[in-house]
Order: C-alpha cells, then sequence, then structure tokens
C-alpha cells in the first residue's frame, strides 16, 4: 500500500489510495469517451454507443459504492436507488435512464433504434453526469 508523506498527516492511507482510483478512473474513462467520440465521428455509432454505456454502468456503480446501494444490482436499478436515496433528481433520474436506454439498445443489436446524434450526445451526457457526480 502507499504511504502518506509526512506533510499530510492527517489523511489516511484509505483516503489517498481512493482519490488515486478516482484519478486513473477519470483519465481512462476520459480516454474511452475519446475513443468513444472518434468512433461516432467517423460512422462508428454502435461501438461509440457500446463504450459510452460502459462507462456510465461503471460511474453508476462507484456512486452506488460510496453510497451504500447495491453495486451488484442492474445499472437501472442502481439509478433507481440514487434517486430514492436523493441523490439527485427525478429529471436528473430521467436523464440517467435515457442514457442506459440508448447504451442498452446497442448492447442488444437495436442499432437502428438511435441515430449517431443520439451517441454523440450520450457521450457528451455521460461526461457532464461523471464531471457532476463523480468530480472527474
Amino acid at each position: 500500500p502507499a504511504r502518506v508523506p509526512h506533510e499530510f498527516p492527517n489523511f489516511s492511507n484509505t483516503v489517498v489510495l481512493a482519490g488515486q482510483e478516482q484519478l486513473v478512473a477519470s483519465v481512462v474513462f476520459d480516454s474511452v469517451l475519446e475513443q468513444g467520440r472518434h468512433l461516432v465521428q467517423n460512422g462508428f455509432k454502435d461501438p461509440a454507443a457500446v463504450l459510452a454505456r460502459v462507462v456510465l454502468e461503471d460511474c453508476l456503480r462507484r456512486l452506488a459504492r460510496r453510497h451504500g446501494c447495491d453495486e451488484s444490482a442492474t445499472p437501472a436499478a442502481v439509478n433507481d436507488a440514487l434517486r430514492d436515496k436523493g441523490l439527485y433528481s427525478k429529471p436528473q433520474w430521467r436523464m440517467v435512464q435515457s442514457m442506459l436506454d440508448t447504451g442498452n439498445a446497442a448492447a442488444h443489436g437495436q442499432f437502428a433504434s438511435y441515430t449517431s446524434a443520439d451517441v454523440a450526445r450520450l457521450i457528451s451526457d455521460v461526461e457532464r453526469f461523471m464531471a457532476q457526480e463523480l468530480g472527474a
């Protein structure tokens, strides 16, 4: 385990490691979403939507863990639990559900049910959601 620098005696190793995990995840997800953006701009909306869905689901699981919800539940159930705990409003919950719907359509081969514009918006919305809820 990493050691806390002596300049910061009030921080625990757990806090430092959790912060490092968050930083690494943020960099990885930024990269994955950037790959998705590149894919959708080059006509590959379906794999781009799946990438955005993966990032969104991981974000929801991190929030579930942080707020004591069952992170092994389906992403929609996690979204419901986070709303029920008052983490975010009903309109925010609906937006997350909409993002999940687009990602699920891609993951289940329903490619005609969304457009490239929908996927570009999905990627932007996932980025905004991560920044708002995880500070990423």
